[in-house]
């Protein structure tokens, strides 16, 4: 990985931890204040500062899985991450595999989050 992926794969994963998801202090340090997410369920969330995410959805560490993770450079500062997200223990087989991206910016030093979208993958509809 370049130094570049480390930092963003070490951000989206601390996203996913449990006790940073239930930190309002740990999320705003996280994510941008214009901070906007397509969720895989199709709805639009746009942060507010002292959210916190729901914590149900991630039985632990090993829960789930993320492969293929890029990041790639699109201008001075702000770059897009993009990965397959896997919930090794969702019952429901269509929303076992998602499709992420997330667009971040480097604010003052400190890479923050300021969009990200989810899309259930199909594998049976895979290309190459």
């Amino acid at each position: 990985m370049t130094d570049l992926e480390t930092i963003l794969y070490s951000l989206e994963t601390a996203l996913l931890d449990p006790a940073i998801r239930s930190s309002p202090e740990k999320i705003a340090e996280i994510l941008s204040e214009s901070f906007c997410e397509f969720t895989s369920s199709g709805k639009i969330y746009h942060y507010q500062k002292g959210d916190t995410f729901d914590i149900s959805c991630l039985n632990g560490p090993k829960d789930w899985e993320i492969l293929n993770f890029s990041a790639t450079v699109l201008a001075k500062d702000i770059a897009l991450a993009s990965y397959t997200f896997i919930k090794h223990a969702e019952p429901d087989d269509s929303k076992k595999k998602s499709l992420r991206s997330s667009i971040w910016k480097n604010e003052n030093g400190t890479w923050r989050i300021l969009f990200h979208q989810g899309t259930p993958k199909e594998d049976n509809h895979e290309h190459k």
